[in-house]
């Protein structure tokens, strides 16, 4: 048991040092933490669903020749490389998401989120005030789980069918205590007007 739990201050005191030097100077850092493999694959999903689809479809348009041609043309192989090529890239969304977890850290500092990788180089992501839309909290049974605080819509479609980029923390120990540290953020944010998003 003593051993487990050093381990688990030496990983956690490691994990603090790396959210700590995607911060700027003088930048508070208030919570830090990494996902899960499983609840990081899981956060967008359908974006390896539609990829799957997008990829089965470019595929037969490709591979499937014309009743009037017995080979598929060479030009429309080339016009179909980048639809597979797209299609690919989105139907591994949630293997790379579960592979890239390991490197991925989280942290809340008093001027904005972050969301830091070290490989395969180091970068990071940074949310302030005016980009936290609602934040949106997950619970399993022993409490931990996921918050979400942003969505993308691709193309600036925002619509009922539009499947949206979900930005978050996902897999987090005790998920609701980690939203009470993004609330005070978003209380920074500037007057929105009424029809922007």
């Amino acid at each position: 048991m003593a051993a487990n739990l050093k381990i688990w201050i030496v990983m956690d005191t490691a994990a603090q040092r790396i959210v700590q030097s995607f911060a700027k100077p003088g930048e508070r850092l208030i919570w830090y933490g990494q996902p899960t493999r499983a609840a990081a694959a899981a956060a967008n999903y359908l974006q390896s669903l539609i990829g799957l689809a997008f990829l089965a479809i470019s595929g037969l348009l490709i591979i499937v020749p014309d009743e009037t041609s017995p080979e598929t043309p060479t030009g429309l192989i080339l016009l179909g490389l980048p639809f597979l090529a797209v299609g690919l890239w989105m139907a591994t969304r949630t293997l790379r998401d579960y592979l890239m977890a390991e490197y991925t850290f989280y942290g809340v500092t008093d001027q904005r989120i972050l969301i830091g990788r070290t490989w395969p180089t180091s970068t990071v992501k940074s949310y302030g005030p005016d980009d936290i839309d609602d934040i949106t909290t997950t619970e399993n049974a022993d409490g931990s789980g996921d918050v979400q605080f942003k969505k993308y819509y691709f193309g600036a479609v925002r619509n009922a069918n539009a499947i949206p980029e979900r930005i978050g923390f996902w897999g987090v120990p005790d998920a609701h205590g980690v939203s009470q540290y993004i609330i005070p953020l978003k209380k920074q944010a500037a007057p929105r007007l009424p029809f922007s998003r």
